[in-house]
């Protein structure tokens, strides 16, 4: 039986390379194991992916201080695949395995949509393609343009909230919870983008708590810990569906912008600390 060890990121940086030699080096490249959908053997690919692929070409960028576009990591991760000759048997179902995950954890970026266009332009008969194509269209749900998947949610004094009656302003939609270490690193540029458009009517800053134990997001909420803005929780416990299914979110913090008219301009919107979110919403205030 394979099994997955956790990833030594001391080794993945020394390791790192545009070309991410070592992905899949110590596995053996078969077709037909593949074709039996042998559970461990896919989920080693999974596992080699994320690590030994993109964990490699990430420190690679981060070497040469170019993580900031995820758009760059995504079309070097799909041009290492397709440039390691030893991948051959099996590059077919690597380029759809990574299309998905590229899907799953950044969205519908336009480099993902090419890696997809471009896999069913070379492998127009590809059994992989319907399953891919069924997950796509849940994604494009809520694409840009998309009316915004409408919710509840409860304020700290039990008043409810829908995300619809926000209806005429930008929203800019930050799901978080207080047990979430990302979501609260991200909460002092959440502060700092709420000062940069105090004053200004026509902007709602609306953060989703999605913690199950209200009383103590409720405590939280009343310290100085949070920033400024419209504050509510929605119970993944209590009300279904979850926003991570409305959403199709893969965690927190997430992030979701929409435009005056309700409508999704970006699901997995830029972080606070992101230069790229004051700018989308800049432009959706001048529109």
């Amino acid at each position: 039986m394979l099994a997955l060890a956790g990833p030594d990121i001391k080794k993945l940086k020394e390791e790192s390379s545009y070309e991410a030699t070592s992905f899949l080096k110590e596995l053996p490249i078969n077709a037909s194991y593949v074709k039996a959908n042998l559970d461990a053997y896919r989920r080693v690919i999974d596992f080699e992916i994320s690590n030994n692929l993109t964990g490699l070409i990430y420190y690679t960028l981060e070497k040469d201080g170019k993580t900031t576009n995820k758009d760059t990591l995504l079309v070097l991760i799909d041009k290492a695949i397709r440039s390691n000759a030893r991948l051959a048997p099996i590059r077919e179902f690597l380029l759809a395995k990574n299309t998905h995950l590229s899907l799953t954890d950044y969205g519908l970026r336009p480099s993902v949509i090419q890696q997809f266009t471009q896999f069913t332009e070379e492998y127009p008969n590809s059994p992989y393609t319907p399953t891919l194509e069924a997950i796509f269209d849940k994604y494009y749900e809520v694409g840009e343009g998309k009316e915004a998947k409408d919710f509840t949610a409860i304020d700290p004094n039990g008043k409810e909230i829908r995300l619809s009656d926000l209806k005429g302003k930008v929203v800019y939609v930050d799901t978080w919870a207080t047990w979430c270490a990302p979501c609260l690193a991200e909460f002092p540029h959440s502060k700092k983008m709420v000062e940069h458009y105090r004053g200004n009517d026509k902007v709602v800053f609306l953060f989703v708590s999605t913690d199950t134990d209200t009383q103590k997001w409720k405590s939280f909420v009343n310290s100085n810990k949070v920033p400024k803005g419209m504050h509510v929780n929605y119970n993944p416990e209590k009300q279904k569906p979850s926003l991570h299914e409305l959403y199709r979110m893969r965690g927190i913090p997430h992030y979701i912008l929409v435009d005056k008219a309700g409508k999704i301009k970006v699901n997995r919107a830029p972080r606070p600390s992101e230069k790229e979110s004051y700018v989308l919403i800049d432009d959706l205030l001048d529109q």
